[in-house]
């Protein structure tokens, strides 16, 4: 007989941050994509977890826009708000001239984690 293992998905999806009582929960940074759709100024973009209570929003633009940074904060923030997140991850912003693919695979990763806590 043969026995079945738990998938439980790519732990690299997930960022792991410290709430309010200072345990860990996940969540899934792919809720924030959706709303970056909508900017036809970004070529490409990665969310990486830079701390563990910190989301960097790499970004590289195919149109300048005079405005776009500011855009882009408050799309971030209003959707951290919308997952009751925008008090415990700091959002932060940069422009870069590209985003490498990960060396490993030779894919693009759209979200990079820390991963779960040791």
């Amino acid at each position: 007989m043969s026995q079945l293992l738990s998938v439980d998905g790519r732990s690299t999806e997930y960022v792991f941050y410290k709430n309010l009582e200072g345990e860990y929960e996940k969540f899934n940074p792919f809720t924030l994509v959706p709303p970056l759709l909508y900017f036809s100024e970004l070529r490409q973009y990665q969310i990486v977890q830079t701390d563990r209570n910190e989301l960097t929003l790499f970004y590289v633009l195919q149109k300048n826009s005079a405005d776009i940074k500011e855009q882009l904060s408050r799309t971030v923030n209003d959707s951290l708000e919308k997952l009751e997140l925008d008090k415990l991850i700091d959002p932060k912003l940069k422009q870069v001239d590209s985003i490498d693919r990960n060396k490993r695979t030779g894919k693009f990763q759209v979200i990079k984690s820390l991963g779960p806590p040791t």
